[in-house]
């Protein structure tokens, strides 16, 4: 799991990630035994110890 902060920040990220010869030759390497992979974008609920939003507004605890 990896924290972004934000969808353009996950996208620069992966970016610079595939970028690297190293990242995508282990991809070549690892690519055979992948059967599924799922992605989520997950956000913090009011109860978060981060804490959280709702339709737009910081929740404040």
């Amino acid at each position: 799991m990896s924290s972004c902060t934000s969808l353009n920040d996950q996208a620069e990220r992966r970016a610079a990630l595939m970028a690297e010869p190293v990242w995508r030759d282990f991809l070549e390497q690892i690519v055979p035994f992948l059967q599924t992979q799922e992605s989520k974008i997950l956000l913090p609920t009011a109860f978060s110890l981060i804490g959280g939003t709702r339709y737009g507004k910081q929740l404040t605890g």
